[in-house]
């Protein structure tokens, strides 16, 4: 094995031994993973070693709840293993990732190598030091196998084993298949024959067979882990626009620039974080402009901006550390340190060198050291609570998002409301902070829970009516403490105010208004918990949406049987409005209510309620017919429809 190679995988060894042994301390030897996303892949990896992959529960729907299929399925050889405690599984997580970081320095070892020796070893070298790297190997995040499989097809570019990795890139991640796209690009420059294009073809075709996986399993295109992430899902177009665009420059300035503090520099993510060296940039373009062949590092600079850009536009812009785009990052590392190679002078070159390893090493120590924190923090708080939940015996437990409580509780059934950990509200809202559709979820499905883990969201709020007693709170001092409350959900259980229903279409609810072809548009953006009031001498729990615009759902009635509908209006809505990503309390009280009913496009009814209550009930006959198109258009709190016989 060549020296310098192996030189810098003993100090990968030393390095991650090092940054386990802090997490080991930290933790009080519980062995545990720096932040809860990398648990969700080992979930998804139990669900496939139980025998009934993707439900977390063997009776709930499936949830896409990682990004990829394949990362999970290959981390579930540790439970064939015998790693099958969730401490010993996470020990596995890191076996697993080291090993792929390993070949990862091998690939981009053998990739630099193809311009000279000295370049493949400061290119891995380079790598390794960037924390953002090696800190998301750590984390247990489907980045790892991206940027094996990438670095992997970079290295065999011309070989056939390009072909495995190339597959292997798109299955990696939703966005690897543009990633597929720039390797593919970068073969067909150096190969361009008939054979080639058919196999790059077929890459191409494997690489999108995720997405009808994914709709077969969850009935979405895109991931339930992923699917909610997109900025136009949380604010009007215009605002999408604008932040992603603000997202987009702040992320390049900080990242190639490298400008910020540098106890900025090194904070918990987001935009402050920088993968380069102040000036690294200047190295970049200097190497582009001087390559023979530019037009491969112009691409592979177009990638980078490119997948920099549709990150941007995601609510988690810059996450991790940019995990989204680390895999691109040792193209652009290599452009810049074959600028620093083609500076004539010796005595600038080593400076340079010097001072970009010096910068790299502070900054990696920094970052070994936030792992162990952010371990401890777990300590304090989740794990504090998984273990006074143990001693409960077993259970189940309500949260918006328990991937963390789930992994260490195997025997407790967690659920959670969060889009990206359950199959209903993945499938059917696949949006945070849709607190409408969550709740009238929670409703319908979850009222016998007793439990309930509040961490801080604003989901608990709304739950705090229901708490009978706290009984365990853990934390750390200055943050947000989080609870096991005993709660009571019994009293939202759904009260009709009406007998022999035929149809209940419960507005705000997706699964129900999905059964009715029920769409609606409405001036205001309004959301909010499920609302209470008084019917008929009864406490009511019912979501809904305002409305100043109009409604549509179609009613099927084959056996023509003498209908009516009954309509749960109102005139208080509490909840809150949005403004870009900044919510402001609200409370809507009309003075009146107006509306007009119209069935298969003839208007049956015109109402005009003054001064309403929180719930107010409004019935009419329908007509005579097989299918009923219902619109109903005005200015008004719409709740509940049902369909009685009279």
């Amino acid at each position: 094995m060549n020296q310098k190679l192996l030189l810098v995988l003993l100090l990968s060894l030393l390095l991650w031994i090092i940054d386990i042994q802090i997490i080991a301390i930290a933790t009080d030897g519980k062995w545990q993973l720096p932040g809860t996303d990398g648990y969700t892949n080992l979930l998804q990896a139990r669900t496939w070693y139980e025998g009934h992959p993707y439900r977390i529960h063997p009776e709930e729907p499936p949830v896409t709840m990682a990004p990829d299929h394949l990362y999970p399925l290959l981390e579930a050889i540790g439970l064939v293993l015998g790693f099958r405690s969730p401490p010993s599984f996470v020990f596995f997580s890191y076996i697993f990732n080291f090993i792929l970081l390993s070949f990862s320095i091998y690939f981009l070892f053998r990739f630099g190598s193809k311009w000279n020796e000295n370049v493949g070893f400061h290119l891995a070298l380079f790598s390794l030091l960037s924390f953002a790297i090696f800190g998301n190997f750590v984390l247990n995040n489907d980045f790892s196998l991206l940027f094996f499989a990438f670095s992997g097809a970079l290295a065999f570019l011309h070989s056939r084993l390009f072909y495995f990795f190339l597959i292997l890139t798109g299955l990696s991640r939703p966005d690897g298949i543009f990633s597929v796209l720039f390797l593919v690009y970068l073969r067909l420059t150096e190969y361009r024959n008939k054979k080639e294009l058919i196999l790059s073809f077929s890459g191409i075709l494997l690489t999108l067979s995720q997405f009808v996986i994914n709709y077969f399993i969850g009935g979405t295109f895109i991931s339930h882990g992923v699917r909610p992430q997109s900025l136009f899902k949380y604010m009007p177009f215009y605002m999408a626009i604008e932040t992603g665009i603000n997202n987009f420059l702040e992320n390049a300035r900080s990242l190639l620039f490298g400008t910020y503090p540098f106890d900025y520099i090194i904070g918990k993510g987001g935009p402050g974080i920088t993968q380069f060296p102040p000036f690294f940039i200047f190295l970049i373009v200097y190497g582009i402009f001087t390559a023979k062949n530019p037009r491969t590092f112009i691409s592979s600079f177009v990638l980078f901006l490119f997948l920099l850009l549709g990150d941007s536009f995601t609510v988690f812009a810059g996450i991790h550390l940019n995990r989204h785009i680390l895999h691109v990052i040792p193209l652009l590392l290599t452009m810049g340190i074959l600028g620093i190679e083609r500076i004539k002078h010796r005595g600038v070159k080593k400076g340079l060198y010097i001072y970009f390893y010096l910068y790299n090493f502070f900054v990696f120590l920094a970052g070994i050291g936030m792992t162990g924190k952010f371990c401890r923090k777990q300590i304090l708080k989740e794990y504090a609570l998984v273990e006074y939940l143990q001693s409960l015996g077993e259970g189940s437990l309500l949260g918006y998002s328990l991937n963390y409580y789930q992994f260490y509780l195997p025997n407790w059934k967690c659920y959670s409301l969060s889009p990206a950990l359950n199959g209903v509200s993945g499938k059917f809202v696949g949006v945070y902070l849709r607190n409408t559709e969550l709740f009238e979820i929670l409703q319908d499905r979850y009222l016998d829970i007793k439990y309930y883990i509040a961490e801080g969201w604003q989901e608990d709020k709304p739950i705090q009516k229901f708490r009978k007693a706290i009984l365990f709170k853990g934390g750390v001092p200055l943050f947000t403490p989080v609870e096991v409350w005993e709660i009571d959900l019994t009293p939202l259980e759904e009260k009709p105010p009406c007998k022999n229903i035929l149809y209940d279409l419960d507005v705000g609810n997706p699964v129900s208004e999905r059964n009715f072809q029920y769409h609606y548009f409405s001036s205001f953006s309004t959301q909010g918990f499920l609302q209470k009031g008084m019917e008929d001498g009864k406490e009511i729990y019912d979501g809904g949406r305002i409305i100043d615009g109009f409604e549509e759902f179609i009613i099927k009635n084959p056996e023509r049987k003498k209908i009516a509908l009954v309509m749960r209006t109102g005139g208080t809505f509490k909840g809150w409005e949005r403004w870009k990503f900044n919510y402001s309390n609200v409370e809507r009280s009309f003075p009146y209510l107006e509306f007009e009913i119209e069935v298969n496009n003839q208007t049956i009814s015109k109402k005009r309620i003054e001064n309403p209550s929180n719930f107010v009930i409004y019935e009419i006959d329908l007509p005579d017919s097989p299918v009923l198109k219902i619109r109903i258009k005005g200015k008004y709190i719409s709740f509940h429809y049902w369909i009685i016989e009279k």
